[in-house]
């Protein structure tokens, strides 16, 4: 509630009820009174929010469905625990997720930006994919994770159910996505994490950290946002569970724009240009432009109209595409 009052100042007069859900009371009510000094100290009233706070866990119910789920630095503290392999133990956390919300809820999860952090945000995405949800941000598809970390499947091939007859290009189930170019073999691939300067937070959030002896320069985080129903929008291919070729798919950048997010600080690749690594429908993706160009920043999502180059990248193994 209080990020949510930071960065939405819009929404400081629109009444709404928030539940707040830890295993210690004491948290929640120091969270509370930070919030209501905050508000005092910024000279505004306080919201008309309806504040609720549960001393429960996370599966415990609720007495109504959400229109929004958020959770900020909660899964590294439990998720790991459990010695079911990762997708199983993802496909439970997105269930109950699931339950939390209404038909056409939507949710934004957090973590820190480390290796095994990132590694559940992209289990936790291909469940939501098989569970019927849609990922938003930062994915520009939902086809399968070019930068899954240590993740590799929600379940084994040969737990899978057959897939029925008919049009090859349909998924063969939907706990295994679309195939997309995948970085070349290694035993942990990149994993998606975005860093953030502090300087994008007001000055007096700045000020307040300071004051409290905790000064940040960077950020590093994974995040997830995704929706289901009406709110959800398709970012796959235009017909459910129907995928194109990977060379369909780079004929089709030929004549429509290809969203690209970006995932990684500029580089120098060779004869005078400069590289960022990005994620888009085709998979692992090279942005390659002249060095005089100025570099994109990690995480802003690009329309490229250009087409991919024909060939990938040696080193990487990613699709190359001009900017």
């Amino acid at each position: 509630m209080i990020s949510l009052w930071i960065a939405r100042p819009e929404l400081r007069e629109v009444p709404m009820t928030i539940h707040c859900i830890d295993r210690v009371e004491r948290i929640m009510e120091t969270g509370l009174m930070i919030f209501e000094n905050l508000c005092m100290r910024a000279g505004t009233a306080l919201p008309p929010w309806k504040l609720v706070l549960h001393k429960e866990g996370f599966g415990s119910q609720l007495p109504e469905k959400a229109h929004l789920l958020t959770a900020a630095n909660v899964f590294n503290e439990f998720f790991w625990k459990d010695k079911a392999p990762i997708g199983e133990r993802a496909l439970e956390v997105t269930r109950t997720i699931l339950s939390y919300l209404r038909e056409n809820g939507s949710l934004f999860i957090m973590e820190p930006g480390d290796p095994r952090s990132g590694a559940f945000i992209t289990a936790l995405r291909a469940g939501l994919i098989a569970e019927g949800a849609t990922p938003l941000g930062p994915c520009p598809h939902a086809y399968s994770c070019p930068l899954p970390g240590i993740f590799r499947q929600l379940i084994p091939q040969d737990q899978a159910p057959r897939p029925s007859r008919g049009d090859p290009n349909v998924a063969p189930s939907r706990y295994h996505l679309h195939p997309v170019v995948m970085p070349k073999k290694r035993d942990k691939f990149p994993w998606c994490h975005f860093g953030v300067d502090t300087d994008l937070a007001p000055a007096w959030l700045r000020e307040r950290s300071e004051e409290a002896g905790l000064p940040k320069e960077r950020a590093v985080l994974s995040y997830l946002w995704a929706a289901r129903g009406i709110v959800a929008r398709p970012l796959a291919a235009p017909t459910p569970n129907v995928h194109p070729s990977e060379k369909e798919r780079r004929a089709r950048a030929t004549h429509h724009g290809i969203l690209v997010r970006v995932v990684s600080e500029p580089f120098p690749l060779p004869d005078g240009f400069t590289g960022q690594y990005g994620c888009s429908n085709l998979g692992y993706t090279l942005l390659r432009r002249h060095h005089e160009d100025s570099p994109f920043e990690p995480g802003d999502l690009l329309e490229v109209q250009s087409a991919p180059m024909q060939r990938n990248d040696e080193k990487s193994g990613a699709v190359i595409l001009p900017t």
